[in-house]
């Protein structure tokens, strides 16, 4: 046996060298006790270096062995002691282990990757859900003290339920996590939060056995395959087929339901809300007014996935809030880690009071703290840039034994159909004709200093359609389109400016931009109608608001009525990278 050599840091940077001999009666019991410790997570593949925590129990232990060994005069034990009692209970340490031989070294780049992992998480209170064999509840246990945390209503203007609200959604394997204090209308209203990434799912929920409500492992239609998870069972269109080998296909199988990124993310934001601490739901108030649908951020981070070796019934949750002592008021409040089958999603609650607007790729810096050996693992991304609706390629690479070809016609009585029934034609602005464009403001912050520093970034739009109507009694038919815009800054909530628009065009050929078969408007066409109101908007207050991109407004409204409708093109494109065998 070699000597036991290795290095303990804590957050603070403080170092705790241990280098006892092999012939150091202490050894042996040092060695078990420090290489025993359960791992919180692990630096590298070694199998030696990890992160573990500080517990009374470890404290206690590494003082009976100090003590056993007091009397010998050749090698101190009490700086190792003296460390440990200065920890804080709980805290993390990182353990940095040499090994005979050459074998393990500790270089510089260890240290810092180590540091990084012991600052994170000791900036953070773990708080995990579904790994307890067992129900668990958020909010109160007395359900007439319960306030609803998306509407404010309590008891008795609304009646609380026990297991009422799932926290997570039971179509994703949820069993045992429930929310107390969601009110039984919010959880009606809000349900359809949970539509997009269930439909993004779908196939894995029915392919990894996830029980719907009656018990029942779904049967999957796509847009050209079916599967049944209950016998495994797979038909696919040969239209689908992109390339082959001898013993594989190398497939695009698209579900059938367009779905969002933003809409995949409002459902993450909110399992989150329902399952962080009470008193932190007062932070995320705009997080809240998002998922509700009352305004669009201009921009937000993206959510990032993993892929996992074994898949998981019962979804995973293990949410880090930032102490409130934390120094480093960068790192975001809250960040979550949930894991639904054989992915785990990694994301920022965004919109967290007093935090800044973090850009798409902030949480990258954060994926190998959270994530043993991120590193090596790889890592994809949901683009938040992308605000198009897509559908979800479900798989890409499939085994020739394990599937059937059959003809196209066999999935399109199961299709669901797209909002945009109607390929408009490449739309002609020449052809539009502006009749009536009319601004009025309602109200204007007084406060100058604040409207000539806000930048639409920094801006919470809330808009609401008052009017959409086509006159057809006229030579030219004429479109009318009404608006309520309220611009509120995003970190005090406090609103800037309110106004209502309006715009009257014609277009010279109504069907280019019009269906009246299915009562369809080319987004287009609209974006461009609003497009002038806003552009009216900036002139009117451009005095006001000297650093407001008024031009972007009109996306910003046309999203936040869900006006914005999947192109042919990017329906074509895949939403997630899926599993390669």
């Amino acid at each position: 046996m070699s000597n036991f050599i290795c290095q303990i840091w804590d957050a603070s940077g403080n170092r705790l060298e241990i280098n006892l001999p092999q012939s150091h009666p202490a050894q042996t019991d040092m060695l078990n006790l420090l290489c025993s410790a359960d791992p919180l997570l692990w630096i590298d593949e070694s199998g030696h270096n990890k992160l573990f925590i500080c517990s009374p129990d470890l404290k206690v232990s590494v003082h009976g062995i100090c003590g056993k060994h007091k009397s010998d005069e050749l090698f101190d034990l009490s700086p190792i002691e003296d460390f440990f009692n200065n920890q804080a209970d709980n805290a993390p340490l990182a353990f940095l282990r040499e090994g005979g031989r050459g074998l393990l070294r500790i270089d510089e780049n260890l240290i810092e990757k180590a540091m990084c992992l012991v600052k994170f998480w000791s900036s953070y209170d773990v708080i995990s859900f579904g790994d307890k064999e067992k129900e668990e509840y958020t909010g109160p246990n007395d359900l007439k003290a319960c306030i609803c945390r998306f509407c404010r209503r309590g008891y008795p203007e609304v009646k609380f339920k026990k297991r009422n609200a799932h926290a997570i959604p039971e179509a994703l394997g949820n069993k045992l996590i429930f929310c107390n204090d969601e009110c039984p209308d919010c959880n009606a209203t809000l349900s359809r939060i949970d539509k997009e990434l269930a439909e993004y799912l779908k196939y894995r929920r029915s392919e990894g056995g996830i029980r719907n409500k009656k018990s029942k492992i779904i049967k999957v239609y796509g847009h050209n395959f079916f599967y049944d998870g209950s016998s495994g069972k797979l038909k696919i269109s040969r239209l689908a087929i992109l390339e082959e080998t001898e013993s594989k296909y190398y497939v695009k199988l698209e579900g059938a339901e367009p779905i969002t990124h933003l809409g995949i993310y409002k459902a993450l934001a909110k399992i989150a809300i329902d399952l962080m601490p009470r008193n932190l739901v007062d932070e995320f108030q705009s997080t809240i007014d998002w998922i509700k649908g009352e305004f669009v951020p201009q921009k937000l981070p993206n959510v990032f996935y993993i892929y996992q070796t074994s898949s998981v019934s019962q979804p995973l949750v293990q949410l880090f809030v930032r102490h409130d002592e934390t120094l480093n008021l960068e790192l975001p409040r809250c960040i979550v880690a949930l894991t639904l089958i054989d992915l785990t999603f990694l994301f920022i609650v965004p919109l967290g009071k007093d935090e800044p607007i973090y850009t798409e790729d902030d949480l990258k810096d954060y994926l190998k703290c959270i994530i043993p050996n991120a590193p090596v693992r790889p890592i994809d991304r949901i683009d938040m840039a992308d605000r198009i609706g897509k559908y979800a390629h479900v798989k890409e690479w499939i085994s020739k034994d394990e599937c059937e070809i059959v003809d196209q016609s066999e999935f399109n009585p199961f299709q669901e159909k797209s909002p945009n029934q109607v390929d408009f034609p490449e739309f002609d602005a020449s052809l539009v004709k502006i009749l009536d464009c009319q601004v009025s403001t309602c109200y204007l912050s007084p406060k100058v200093e604040l409207t000539n520093k806000l930048r639409i970034e920094d801006s919470i739009v809330n808009a609401k359609m008052t009017n959409l109507s086509i006159d057809f009694d006229t030579t030219q038919p004429v479109l009318e389109c009404s608006w309520e815009i309220e611009i509120q800054a995003i970190d005090n909530r406090e609103t800037m400016l309110k106004t209502e628009c309006k715009v009257v065009v014609s277009h010279e050929c109504i069907p280019r931009v019009c269906s009246i078969i299915f009562g369809e408007i080319s987004s287009v066409f609209l974006e461009s109608v609003v497009d002038e109101a806003c552009k009216d908007l900036g002139r009117s207050i451009a005095d006001k608001f000297h650093k407001y991109d008024f031009s972007q407004l009109a996306r910003f409204l046309m999203e936040s009525q869900g006006l914005i409708c999947p192109t042919k093109e990017s329906a074509e494109q895949s939403v997630m990278k899926t599993h390669i065998d």
